[in-house]
């Protein structure tokens, strides 16, 4: 009997072989997608990089074509603009030109008002009759209240103000509607426009207008604008 019963046992009984599929990764590990190769994965970087450099150069490209077109658009509407402006510039100094030379007399002058009406208009110069009064109209003022009596004062460009034009004979005439008129008025040189079309388009004449703060009578203005009606 062998001194070692238990490692005869052992040395008699067949070697188990473990199969080797045991030790092989299972279907999920072998079908797994293999790491990548640097190479591929710095073609790919140079890929995207190439691409945001080729869309950068066409944004740039785009952007430069839109703003030469735009600059060109802008600097033919100023040049146009600019003509008219110095076409405008032009007709204003020559009428300025022309009012800033003390007109001879007779001389039109443009009233509203009082005195816009005929008959307390040959009272006031003493006129054996009614004199003729025509529809005018000035452009750049507008009516503001003194008092009860209205008052021409300085507005945006393109409002109008209609009245009548009178051809004053005399600077005695002037005068005595200056006095008429009190030193709250004052003579100003203006552009008279005739509507109906039988007289010329525009004159240099004369009008009263308001000599005294002519911002309180506009604010007065905006207060009655603002001021709720009465219910």
């Amino acid at each position: 009997m062998p001194d070692h019963p238990q490692e005869q046992t052992n040395a008699d009984s067949p070697t188990t072989s473990i199969p080797d599929d045991d030790f092989m990764p299972d279907n999920t590990s072998l079908e797994a997608t293999p790491p990548e190769d640097p190479m591929t994965r710095e073609k790919k970087v140079k890929a995207r990089k190439g691409d945001r450099r080729a869309y950068r150069r066409a944004y740039r490209r785009a952007y430069r074509r839109a703003y030469r077109r735009a600059y060109r658009r802008a600097k033919s509407k100023a040049k146009k603009e600019a003509a008219i402006q110095r076409t405008t510039t032009e007709s204003i100094t020559n009428r300025l030109a022309n009012l800033d030379k003390t007109p001879p007399y007779p001389v039109c002058h443009f009233f509203y008002g009082t005195l816009a009406v005929p008959s307390l208009l040959q009272r006031i110069i003493d006129l054996p009759v009614e004199p003729g009064l025509h529809k005018a109209k000035v452009i750049g003022y507008t009516i503001a209240k003194w008092g009860d009596f209205p008052a021409l004062i300085d507005s945006h460009p393109y409002q109008e103000i209609r009245g009548y034009a009178y051809i004053v004979q005399s600077e005695e005439e002037a005068l005595i509607l200056a006095n008429y008129a009190t030193k709250a008025y004052e003579a100003s040189r203006c552009w008279i426009y005739f509507p109906d079309g039988k007289r010329p388009a525009g004159i240099g004449g004369m009008t009263l207008i308001y000599a005294r703060d002519a911002i309180a009578l506009l604010a007065a203005i905006l207060y009655e604008s603002l001021e709720p009606a009465d219910s």
